[in-house]
């Protein structure tokens, strides 16, 4: 059964099959080409098909996703298997051949000259599979799984190359017998086989053999393994083999520059027992909640391994080169503490066998962790113990990870976002006419806080005035309802940075009084609602990312004081004084890492002192222009994890302010005012906002 069958243009892409309530005795393809040539080169690629099965019994001995087979008798020969992908789901029950070969994609190149010109190259990469086990097990614990295969061969030596690359595999509760990321071979002279970037991400189930990639050689050359990831959770069986990262000991002949160990990687994040554990640079541990002192995350025995046997934990590299360590603990739980001793492999021995169960190598005696996305181990005496037995590390010191500033970062957007409706709302003030409003603001600014916030915003204000004449002097009062909605992007601290979507909304009051001496007072309360959503990079141990949602209330005033001078028939001078005060509340939150945070209440106080000169340029129409410097004294966003201090980002500083606008008033004719204004910001925030005001009068 296949999708994509092609034989003669020798591509074949976004095929796909779905499979349900189908019983089948063939093999199945997501697509399949196969080209053959004899003088000429040869070239085919199988890309983007899929297969999805949610049901049926399949009896064929392989399921691929794609597969390309190429081969030149007197010429080059080229393969591809890009992007292809198997998806297993067996909820509605799937029953596979015992013994059949599950791959994402797989390309076979072979060229039979002798023309040291002419290649054989093999290429497999971003190919994916899948396997969720609902109950059932859909192998019958015999099948072959792999994300990605790539095979060539060549007579001219050099000039043969398969590389296995970003490839994956994800299986849940699955019993399979050999389980692999990325596969490389090659059959020729000095030929190359590189098996890299290659994941397994393993929930459960039972396993003979588990490689993150494999690269192998009939003949002499280069096989490379390397920067393949295994990630391990759930209660997974693992029998006859060590894990491994790289694996580059199959095939005959001579090898050379072999590298099966640089920059694999296992995370593992719950307690398991293998026969051994090999071939890793980086091996990082979750601990999980219930592990206690004592218990051993990874435990190694001397079952007799009917491939290669290890006998147990072989660390770091013959040359000398250690393995890195890195412990962690779970966000939600209680922290380790300085002193502490976790035991991170131990070897024993469950039968007779001559070849006890050991833990040798090398490893860094120092490293690091994480507790949640919050806090940071340092661990030291990280080593083997004398007898071999025992992989151990010892807590050194506990402490905030710097990158947590973020969180409080986040929260801070809401202050700002506030403090930009409020600076609307006073210019809202100023104008002391009569009727209904909508004005509307928008901006992109910077915020130095030690490191920086980028701010990208607008804010709605609609409301009605109404006009009195008093001894004193007119009168304006009215009522508004406000919404504001910003992005910020750009939290960098250390490498780390988040994104907050904010919005609050709410409503108050407003009034001015011109005296008849020219002088004026004004003011306005608001009251309303914040809510900020909140995402970053700032990872815990298990790679999970940081955020949070959080809602809390605020409050805000501002006063202003101020005299405008009439310098001539179309000039004025407006000199004043303004004081904003908003207070944002608190709120607890929980992470998505299940770190609990708690957030202070955010106070800002600032001070405003500016001027702005008008002139009309006829009886509607005027234009001003004017600068202010205003000086934050608070703004500081304080919050707490795990009773450690979150460094606090502050508004605290000065900013300059220059503005330029145009007005026109409105006529008995067409009772519409405008106001078109843009400001410019330095120092404390940097930036540029821009504002449109509309008033109906009646």
């Amino acid at each position: 059964m296949a999708s994509g069958v092609n034989n003669n243009d020798y591509t074949a892409k976004k095929n796909s099959i779905t499979i349900e309530d189908v019983t089948a005795g063939e093999n199945i393809y997501g697509a399949y080409v196969r080209a053959n040539s004899s003088p000429d080169y040869v070239t085919a690629l199988v890309e983007e098909n899929t297969i999805t099965i949610f049901d049926g019994t399949l009896n064929g001995s392989y399921i691929y996703g794609g597969y390309v087979n190429t081969t030149s008798t007197n010429n080059s020969a080229q393969s591809t298997a890009k992007n292809n992908r198997v998806t297993i789901d067996t909820t509605g029950g799937v029953s596979v051949r015992q013994a059949a070969t599950i791959r994402g994609g797989e390309a076979q190149a072979t060229s039979n000259s002798d023309n040291s010109d002419h290649t054989s190259r093999a290429k497999a990469t971003d190919n994916h599979l899948t396997i969720i086990n609902s109950g059932s097990n859909p192998l019958g614990g015999s099948g072959y799984i792999t994300g990605g295969r790539a095979q060539a061969s060549g007579r001219s030596g050099a000039a043969t190359l398969a590389e296995a690359l970003n490839n994956s595999v994800t299986v849940e509760n699955v019993t399979a017998y050999l389980i692999q990321g990325g596969v490389a071979s090659v059959d020729g002279i000095g030929a190359t086989a590189i098996a890299s970037y290659n994941t397994l991400n393993i929930n459960g189930g039972t396993f003979n053999h588990v490689m993150g990639g494999s690269a192998s050689i009939d003949g002499s050359g280069t096989p490379i393994a390397t920067y393949n990831t295994v990630n391990i959770s759930g209660d997974p069986t693992f029998l006859d083999n060590a894990l491994r990262g790289g694996f580059t000991g199959d095939g005959q002949g001579t090898k050379t520059n072999i590298d099966d160990f640089t920059g694999n990687t296992l995370n593992l994040s719950s307690q398991i027992e293998a026969p051994g554990v090999t071939n890793f640079e980086f091996l990082n541990f979750v601990l999980p909640a219930d592990m206690q002192p004592g218990d051993a995350m990874l435990t190694v025995n001397n079952e007799e391994a009917t491939w290669f046997p290890v006998g147990g934990a072989v660390l770091g590299k013959e040359d000398g080169t250690p393995s890195k360590i890195t412990v962690s603990t779970l966000g939600g739980t209680t922290p380790l503490q300085a002193g502490d001793q976790r035991t991170l492999i131990d070897a024993i021995d469950t039968d007779a066998a001559d070849i006890k169960a050991t833990v040798k190598g090398y490893v860094e005696s120092t490293g690091t962790g994480k507790h949640g996305a919050t806090l940071g181990y340092n661990f030291v005496d990280i080593g083997i113990s004398p007898d071999e037995k025992q992989l151990r590390a010892t807590v050194q010191s506990v402490e905030l990870r710097p990158e947590s500033k973020i969180l409080s970062e986040g929260f801070l957007a809401g202050s700002i976002l506030l403090n930009q409706t409020g600076d609307m709302i006073a210019q809202r003030t100023e104008q002391a006419r009569c009727g209904a409003f909508f004005d509307i603001s928008f901006g992109d600014s910077r915020y130095n806080t030690g490191s920086h916030i980028d701010m990208k915003g607008f804010s709605l204000l609609t409301g009605i005035t109404r006009c009195v004449n008093t001894s004193r002097g007119k009168m304006t009062y009215g009522a508004f309802f406000e919404y504001g909605n910003g992005n910020d992007t750009g939290l960098y601290v250390t490498g780390a940075r988040g994104n907050s979507d904010v919005y609050h909304y709410g409503g108050g009051l407003l009034g001015r009084l011109n005296l008849r001496n020219s002088v004026y007072v004004e003011g306005s309360f608001r009251a309303g609602g914040m809510d900020n959503g909140f995402t970053s990079n700032l990872l815990d141990g298990q790679g999970n990312a940081a955020g949070y949602d959080s809602s809390s209330a605020y409050i805000g005033t501002h006063l202003g004081l101020g005299r405008k001078l009439k310098l001539s028939s179309r000039n004025t001078l407006d000199l004043y004084s303004k004081y904003f005060w908003t207070h944002q509340n608190g709120d607890r939150v929980t992470l998505s890492t299940n770190d609990p945070v708690r957030f202070e209440s955010i106070d800002s106080h600032r001070l405003r002192l500016g001027g702005r000169s008008t002139s009309a340029v006829n009886r509607r129409v005027s234009t001003y222009w004017g600068a202010a410097w205003e000086h934050e004294f608070a703004g500081t966003a304080k919050a707490t994890t795990y009773g450690y201090n979150i460094d606090a980002p502050s508004l605290r500083g000065s900013t300059g302010i220059g503005e330029l606008g145009v007005s026109l008033k409105s006529q008995r004719a067409l009772p519409l005012a405008l106001d078109f204004g843009v400001q410019g910001y330095i120092g404390k925030r940097e930036g540029v906002a821009g504002s449109v005001q509309v008033r109906w009068m009646w």
